[in-house]
């Protein structure tokens, strides 16, 4: 079966468009099968086969409203395909649900029961509880229209408390006024009011105005078994107020013929002949045949209230002739849903035929490729079996083989001691039904008799041993019998007859590299007494190389250690001044250069956190704007370097007044800004003024023989104030201070 991957971001949303618009086909029916259909192509060039099956039920449920119950049938059988090909257990209990229904309204009551159990079972697997209660209220329905109400009534009463436990409001409002029907057929007329005027809330609520018309004709009748004829008619006039309004003509056709039925009960004859030639005319229009006979029978009892007996019998000929023509479309498109039925069983059945063809014509390819493979690995595991010298060696290689195409978790080479006169083993892998050092009876049997032994579902002497098989070959060598090679399997009939040729093969192989292992081991022992003579000598004379070497490494050892401590210190060193350089350059990038303070880049920050504290906890702070008077002139008369050395010694004067929690930074040219955390106003003024007066009477300014005074304004920061509302009230203050004559701090 065709493997089907995950759907991508870009199906899953295609899917939860078309469960988006499933919401308006019963409303707008014939252009929600339009948009579906157009989506089904759209999906299909992209093989999108989930969103596929959504369009699909969209369609089909779509034409199951405009009663085009054929292509419905035919939309819906392909979208149950694709959902169970794509395991979309979603949209397969949707699509079940739809078939449920439309074989339901044909009267195909036994493939309806099918359907909605084929719901339930790919709701539980998706956890889609929204469709059990559906299905549920559809078999409810059946019951309903069968006449077993108090079995319709149980099925309504297990969709609700569904619905009602999964939050799906909006379908509570269809299954309990379907509820209350069945309790109005029984006769348990206060019951059923009840349930009507909660399903009319809930219609009324979520705008489901087909479901609410449907229930005010049942409360209208209800109305006027109840001998409230006033109630009746006000109902009727209103739904029907509602029904045109709302452009529902089904649902107007309808209220119209209960309406003119109600009016002819009544003697109001006039009147009701005017609604039900009303429903004719909207009967003629939808094509509703059910429709247009139920007002002709109603016109034909109006007849005969009036006497005109003539015209009852012509109305009622009338209508008898639409209910055949009806009964014969019904017939019609039950015998197309039989059709569409047969049509896919066949098909179902002409598709499993090809499948069990391919599986056939697959096990057979599988076969080929297996005796193709078995060939290809046997071949080259008999190169590499005869190209080994050493025996042990070629065992392994032997068995590493042997599990690569066999099923033999159990394995052994037992070969003939000549000197003992016994089988050994010169390789056992987990041969649970062989001692550890001992071969079996059957081994030494296939030794003794030089032919192969084949057991296939052999069980064991040991008390619960499982079944097994077991094959025993001869090695043999010309016609040298040298051992026996065994594969066992716990599996029945594990080795077919593929498998025993391609042991047979390898039996012949390790035959060879028996016989080289052998021949290789007498050539060696010959050769070892003399290259251990030849060794001895060569050992004595590389003996004093070695201690030569030994010294040599001796003295590279200390040299390697020398460097290695150099290395280290000269690490540590080059350490230390990537951390200085990389402190200075720190600094360097919040500092100014000059006057070494905070930049104003750094000083905002720091001021806006300090803003931020002082509002999260209420404290106070201030910030002082301070400006050198006359500081153009410095400039101007003494030069540059002059102003610098000034600026630099007021910024130390800064420095020296503040706090460690106070900041200090370089507002822009003579402009210096002082950031004061928890400090009231008054304390800010007192130290500005110091700062003031330390400036003034600097002794470097006397040395120099130049006079400064500095001009400052103070604001005090408020919790609604931002950076710059603050920066611009000090700033406001400075230049006061500067227009009031310099040489002064101004706080308001």
């Amino acid at each position: 079966m065709e493997r089907y991957e995950s759907p991508t971001a870009d199906e899953t949303m295609a899917v939860s468009s078309m469960e988006e618009l499933w919401h308006k086909a019963r409303t707008e029916p014939d252009a929600i099968r339009v948009q579906a259909q157009k989506a089904y192509l759209q999906y299909k060039k992209h093989s999108w086969k989930q969103a596929m099956a959504a369009a699909l039920v969209v369609s089909g449920g779509a034409l199951s409203f405009l009663l085009r119950l054929e292509e419905a049938l035919r939309d819906l059988m392909e979208a149950v395909a694709l959902a169970t090909e794509t395991k979309a257990y979603s949209q397969l209990a949707h699509a079940r649900l739809r078939l449920g229904g439309i074989y339901a309204q044909l009267g195909e009551y036994s493939a309806a029961f099918d359907e909605f159990e084929a719901c339930f079972e790919a709701a539980n697997k998706d956890g889609s509880e929204l469709y059990v209660a559906a299905a549920l209220n559809n078999v409810g329905e059946i019951y309903r229209e069968s006449g077993r109400y108090h079995d319709a009534i149980a099925n309504y009463d297990r969709a609700l408390a569904i619905a009602r436990t999964a939050g799906h409001p909006g379908s509570l409002g269809i299954y309990i006024g379907n509820r209350g029907m069945s309790r109005h057929a029984l006769g348990e007329l206060d019951a059923a009011v009840k349930d009507y005027e909660e399903a009319l809330a809930i219609h009324k609520n979520y705008g489901n105005y087909t479901g609410l018309l449907e229930l005010e004709c049942r409360r209208a009748e209800l109305a006027e078994a109840q001998g409230d004829q006033f109630a009746a008619q006000a109902i009727f006039s209103e739904a029907l107020a509602i029904a045109v309004d709302k452009g529902l003509g089904a649902n107007e056709c309808e209220l119209l013929i209960g309406f003119g039925s109600f009016l002819v009960r009544q003697g109001r004859l006039t009147e009701a002949e005017s609604r039900l030639r009303r429903a004719i005319d909207l009967g003629r229009d939808k094509r509703s045949w059910r429709h247009l006979s139920q007002a002709l029978r109603a016109l034909s009892d109006l007849a005969g209230a009036k006497a005109d007996y003539r015209s009852a019998l012509v109305r009622s000929r009338l209508a008898e002739r639409l209910e055949r023509r009806s009964f014969d479309a019904r017939l019609e498109q039950r015998l197309s849903a039989m059709k569409i039925r047969n049509d896919l069983s066949w098909a179902e059945r002409e598709a499993s035929h090809a499948r069990n063809e391919t599986v056939r014509h697959k096990q057979r390819a599988q076969e080929m490729e297996r005796s193709y493979e078995l060939l290809r690995l046997v071949t080259r595991l008999g190169r590499a079996v005869t190209s080994e010298l050493e025996l042990q060696a070629a065992c392994t290689e032997l068995y590493d083989g042997v599990r690569s195409f066999v099923d033999a978790p159990g394995f052994f080479l037992a070969l003939w001691d000549d000197e003992r006169k016994a089988l050994r083993f010169a390789l056992n892998k987990g041969l649970s039904a062989s001692p550890a050092t001992e071969p079996s009876a059957l081994c030494l049997r296939c030794f003794k008799e030089g032919r192969e032994l084949v057991l296939q579902g052999r069980r064991g002497a040991g008390k619960g041993d499982e079944a097994r098989s077991e094959v025993f070959l001869p090695v043999v060598f010309a016609s040298d019998i040298l051992g026996v090679m065994a594969v066992q399997s716990p599996r029945e009939d594990a080795y077919d007859e593929a498998s025993l040729a391609a042991l047979r093969v390898l039996c012949s192989f390790i035959a060879v590299a028996i016989k080289n292992a052998r021949r290789m081991e007498e050539a060696n022992t010959a050769k070892e007494a003399e290259i251990y003579r030849l060794k001895n000598v060569e050992l004595k004379a590389k003996g004093a190389e070695l201690e030569k070497a030994l010294a040599e490494v001796r003295s590279y050892a200390k040299r390697e250690k020398e460097y290695k401590d150099m290395i280290l210190a000269w690490n540590k060193r080059l350490e230390e001044q990537v951390l200085r350089r990389t402190r200075e350059l720190e600094k360097l990038a919040i500092s100014d250069g000059l006057t070494g303070l905070y930049n104003r880049r750094h000083s905002f920050a720091l001021l806006e956190r300090e803003m931020k504290t002082a509002q999260r906890y209420g404290r106070e702070l201030c910030v002082i704007m301070i400006d050198v008077d006359d500081f153009k002139r410095i400039n101007d008369e003494r030069g540059h370097r002059s102003g610098d050395a000034v600026l630099a010694e007021i910024a130390r004067t800064i420095r020296l007044h503040l706090r460690a929690s106070d900041i200090a930074g370089r507002y822009g040219g003579e402009e210096f800004l002082v950031v004061l955390p928890e400090t009231p106003l008054e304390g800010a003024l007192i130290l500005a003024e110091r700062i003031r007066i330390a400036v003034t009477a600097t002794s470097a300014f006397e040395a120099m023989g130049i006079a400064m005074t500095l001009s400052c304004g103070i604001a005090a920061y408020k919790g609604t104030m931002d950076t710059m509302e603050l920066l611009e009230l000090a700033d406001t203050r400075l230049y006061k201070a500067k227009e009031t004559g310099k040489n002064r701090v101004v706080t308001d």
